[in-house]
């Protein structure tokens, strides 16, 4: 035992000599060619390394190359995949020696990544080369080793483990300077580009609060970027940890003040806080501009607990302002079963909808032409006679085909409880929605509806379950004072009374003007 103890010693030492020695016994030159061979073994693709390049051990191991750039894939619109104009590493070398990551620094300078997707979908950061080591394992079976499999199960189970040498883990000086990153997918047409990327990292210890700050400009404006985790640590091995994110920028702030467990599912929680200037503003920064009329769409505020068990999320406690609308509410979300399951309740003070409408056309005034040169249903009624037989024929109703199998992609139910409505001048009072949806059958029920003292009460189905789309409704209202409904709806004052209304209607078809021609029902 006791030669065997002075052999192994010996063998390491002669080790750290090698390492040691390397650098100062083999030319740096060959030290490159080697490295960037392994990469074009690796990928199949070609790196380079144009400028300085150093390797040193002593007093720490560092690595410093320059102007390095590795290929894009062949087709690729960009020349290279990736490019750095410097790269610095330096790691403490006696503490990694004893299993511990001291990194001194770390410093990536005007890094450039194109990542992009041709048109035949494929990414270029899928490589066509393989190592040796993987090919050779592609070519098994599959089937893993008992005591392999069973050690991937129990890592996968614990969900929790830092690897060998993170416990240790220290972070210096780790920045990333004037980077770039560009996405192209020339497949959908989808252009997207981050530039001025400036990140900084401090971490002394992975029990110690990590700390980082940076900032990214996309689409001309700047976000400053936040993010911080109490215990690093904990966090890999599985423990709740405290989490505090920031993301600000003029067009949106977005805050996020709770916990977080890495376990073998996700699971978070913590107060969300979400504020945008303007809706329209932020709209066109992400690039789809709003054309809706009104002058609504300002400013949004959202606050709330948000909470993320796996398949579960959850939005509590939610609090709503849109524009002069505010409301509050509980949503979630399960995602674990055949379909989605989506519930909700909300509840709004007064909504009024006129900031939302286009300009009303006042009586004997020049309407708008319509759009796209041709007429409109009413006007291709107008100007061609109704061919016999048909309900539809003189609308103008579409053949188009009408699909509602899509219903059955959700499972949801919604409950919608309103102080009050107000759409032009006529004034609806408190009202109730329920919406439910199940198995492709959306029914909406209008369970109570205040207005100018009278209840209205209606019910809409909409069947998708089946091959035609089935729709039934139902709408009752009972004792509104005619005469104020009739001035606010159509300046009207020459109608005096008490007023009921009633609408029961069902229709079947695969287009507009099937489910025209079946319309059935009384009113």
């Amino acid at each position: 035992m006791k030669k065997l103890a002075i052999g192994l010693g010996a063998i390491v030492v002669l080790i750290i000599v090698a390492v040691v020695a390397a650098p100062f016994l083999i030319p740096t030159e060959t030290i490159k060619n080697e490295l960037l061979a392994q990469v074009k073994s690796a990928t199949g693709r070609d790196a380079r390394v144009d400028g300085d390049f150093k390797i040193t051990i002593l007093p720490r191991v560092e690595f410093v190359a320059g102007k390095v750039t590795f290929a894009n894939a062949p087709g690729g619109k960009a020349k290279n995949m990736v490019s750095v104009d410097r790269l610095n590493i330096q790691v403490a070398l006696f503490p990694l020696i004893s299993g511990e990551v001291e990194i001194d620094a770390f410093v990536l300078e005007k890094p450039i990544i194109d990542l992009e997707i041709n048109k035949a979908g494929v990414p270029n950061w899928v490589f066509g080369a393989a190592t040796p080591a993987a090919s050779a394992a592609s070519t098994t079976s599959g089937k893993q080793p008992k005591q392999a499999a069973g050690g991937a199960k129990q890592a996968a189970s614990s969900g929790a483990d830092a690897g060998p040498g993170l416990s240790g883990l220290k972070l210096g000086d780790v920045r990333l300077v004037g980077g770039q990153v560009s996405y192209t997918d020339d497949k959908t047409g989808v252009v997207h580009k981050l530039n001025d990327i400036n990140l900084k990292i401090a971490l002394p210890s992975l029990d110690d609060p990590m700390k980082a700050e940076g900032a990214v400009s996309w689409n001309k404006e700047k976000i400053e970027l936040l993010p911080g985790l109490s215990n690093p640590n904990g966090f890999l091995n599985g423990k709740q940890t405290n989490i505090e994110t920031k993301v600000s920028s003029a067009p949106l702030k977005l805050s996020f003040k709770g916990s977080a467990a890495r376990t073998t599912k996700i699971k978070a929680g913590g107060a969300l806080d979400l504020d945008v200037p303007s809706i329209r503003k932020l709209a066109a920064w992400v690039g789809s501009p709003m054309t809706a009329p009104g002058t609504a769409y300002g400013p949004l505020k959202i606050t709330g607990q948000v909470n993320v068990d796996g398949q579960k999320h959850a939005f509590r406690k939610a609090s709503i302002a849109i524009d002069a609308i505010k409301g509050n509410g509980d949503f979630s979300y399960y995602g674990g079963s055949r379909v989605p399951n989506v519930t909700g309740k909300l509840q709004l003070g007064m909504l009024d909808l006129n900031p939302y409408l286009p300009p009303e056309v006042k009586p004997g005034s020049k309407k708008a032409a319509p759009t796209g040169g041709g007429a409109s249903p009413a006007n291709q009624s107008a100007a061609k006679p109704a061919s016999s037989g048909s309900k539809a024929a003189a609308a103008g109703w579409s053949n188009d085909p009408i699909d509602l199998s899509g219903l059955k992609a959700v499972n949801a139910r919604l409950d919608l409880a309103v102080a009050g409505i107000l759409v032009r001048k006529i004034k609806i009072g408190q009202s109730n929605v329920n919406v439910s949806l199940r198995n492709g059958v959306l029914v909406t029920d209008l369970t109570k509806m205040a207005l100018y003292g009278g209840n209205g009460k209606a019910k809409l189905t909409a069947n998708g379950s089946g091959r035609t789309p089935q729709v039934a409704l139902n709408f009752d209202l009972a004792n509104f004072q005619a005469h104020p409904f009739m001035v606010d709806a159509m300046d009207l004052d020459r109608v005096e009374g008490t007023a009921n209304a009633k609408l029961a209607v069902t229709t079947t078809g695969g287009s507009q003007r099937q489910l025209v021609s079946a319309l059935n029902g009384s009113g």
